[in-house]
């Protein structure tokens, strides 16, 4: 493809820990001219002034939450561009958390750059201790490259997304030691002289090294044109699922499954109103299920009928922070979950909520181990649902076939 826009950015865990020398760096040059390519010539942004919203999700895993990215100084802006003669921008940022510090710093930039302020580099060490003493969140990291250009005079988007678990995100810019002296020992000497690196090292090589640690890396490919829900947020991982989920999840046009479900309700009187408000089947040890999904422009309907009892729910693929989710929605419930891939088993992870477009508190919100899986050649199903004071609302295990 001719690549012509890229966006990219880091986001590092909030328990990797930033260094002090790191902290002067980014605080020196927040409010201050970056250069940059914009509309195919040098230009010149405010350092940690501009900020942009991404989710980074490498296909069949847990995303990482929607994240806020803030324009960073680094050597990608000024050698990438040599690289590729079409490309006309690029923009890379990082996203530390906690947010609110995050925004802080922000706001500190655009008042430097208004009020023409001196440096805060005399503040790194305040900022260091404070963003090192507020470590909180997933302690997890990753890294996304965003690609927009032309194929066969047609625009095409592209991206590349990387998640690495726990401590092991730090450990990834000295990878490139070990993959460089790997390439000598087999013989491939790297020219002598001082230059740019890009051309030194391929994903293929970091890949061999992520293989040994919790780091996981993927591509993903323009969707527009793809209706189905599951196959828009799972992506390349859709070909991995057991074959009889392929075909539950897969078609394109209305079906019905049917099978049998052992169903268990709560017994709170909270749980038990919340039952009855959303139409959730009663405690059975044999119910009759019956699902039909019929699919629209907009996403897929799913009525399920247990017993000859139904309830609805619309499903379609999550916007804004709710990108790379899939969202169900149960009358003014919304719910936005993401698909994991783990085991041979589809995995349904609640990550937002919402009633009546009104996001909701995430300690609150809605949780359970829900899944999905091939047993013994058929669709198989074990769904439980909880909540925080309310505690177990339903569950339900059991199996679906075609209906003929």
């Amino acid at each position: 493809m001719e690549i012509h826009h890229v966006t990219g950015g880091i986001a590092p865990s909030p328990f990797a820990g930033v260094g002090l020398n790191v902290m002067r760096a980014i605080v020196g040059y927040a409010g201050s001219p970056i250069t940059l390519f914009r509309e195919g010539k040098r230009a010149q942004a405010i350092g940690l002034a501009e900020t942009r919203r991404y989710t980074i999700s490498v296909p069949g895993k847990l995303p990482m939450r929607n994240t806020h990215f803030s324009l960073v100084d680094v050597p990608d802006l000024q050698v990438l561009p040599p690289e590729h003669s079409t490309m006309q921008s690029i923009w890379m940022g990082a996203g530390p958390i906690p947010e609110v510090l995050h925004k802080m710093l922000n706001w500190m930039a655009r008042m430097r750059s208004t009020l023409r302020l001196p440096s805060f580099e005399p503040l790194s060490p305040l900022f260091y201790r404070v963003l090192n003493l507020f470590k909180f969140g997933e302690h997890r990291g990753g890294m996304f490259v965003h690609v927009s250009g032309a194929a066969n005079n047609k625009p095409v988007e592209q991206s590349w997304h990387m998640l690495a678990e726990g401590d092991d995100g730090p450990y990834i810019p000295s990878m490139a030691i070990e993959a460089i002296i790997r390439k000598i020992v087999a013989g491939e000497m790297p020219e002598a002289g001082a230059r740019s690196a890009t051309r030194e090292l391929e994903l293929e090589d970091y890949s061999k090294l992520f293989a040994t640690r919790p780091i996981s890396m993927g591509f993903r490919q323009d969707q527009r044109d793809e209706l189905n829900p599951f196959k828009q947020v799972l992506g390349s991982a859709f070909n991995l699922l057991p074959t009889t989920l392929q075909d539950f999840h897969g078609s394109g046009q209305k079906q019905t499954w049917q099978g049998q479900a052992v169903v268990h309700r709560g017994s709170g009187l909270l749980s038990k109103m919340i039952g009855r408000v959303f139409g959730f089947p009663k405690t059975n040890d044999a119910a009759n299920v019956r699902v039909t999904q019929i699919p629209d422009e907009n996403g897929l309907s799913w009525t399920r009928s247990f017993d000859g009892k139904e309830f609805e729910s619309f499903l379609k693929v999550g916007r804004g922070k709710d990108s790379y989710l899939l969202s169900e929605q149960f009358g003014p419930v919304k719910v936005a979950l993401a698909l994991v891939l783990d085991e041979g088993k589809l995995r349904f992870v609640p990550r937002r909520w919402s009633i009546f477009s009104i996001p909701m508190p995430r300690i609150l919100l809605p949780h359970g181990e829900s899944f999905e899986q091939e047993t013994d050649g058929r669709f198989s199903f074990d769904v439980q649902i909880s909540a925080p004071v309310v505690g177990h609302i339903v569950s339900c295990k059991g199996y679906l076939e075609p209906e003929t």
